[in-house]
């Protein structure tokens, strides 16, 4: 609840949304500009949450490695330096 609101079925809703999308990647019907299927992926963290760009990571990692294609991860996280990560 957030301010009285169930926020847990807009929670699914995006949950969904990842999985559509992480699938249409995977299996090669999410085209990049050229209108070929996704074979690299480069996610930028610029700050803030080092969680965004390591979920796309962690999801995507075994589809392209298997592939023979790149995932990489990048953050500009101060804190995550700061840390020794």
């Amino acid at each position: 609840m957030v301010d009285g609101r169930d926020v847990v079925p807009d929670v699914w809703e995006i949950l969904d949304r990842i999985k559509d999308f992480s699938t249409k990647v995977r299996n090669g019907e999410w085209k990049g500009v050229t209108g070929k299927p996704l074979k690299n992926v480069v996610a930028i963290g610029i700050g803030g949450s080092f969680l965004g760009p390591l979920f796309v990571h962690t999801a995507l990692r075994y589809v392209f490695e298997t592939a023979g294609a790149c995932v990489s991860l990048v953050t500009h996280a101060a804190s995550c330096c700061a840390h020794g990560h």
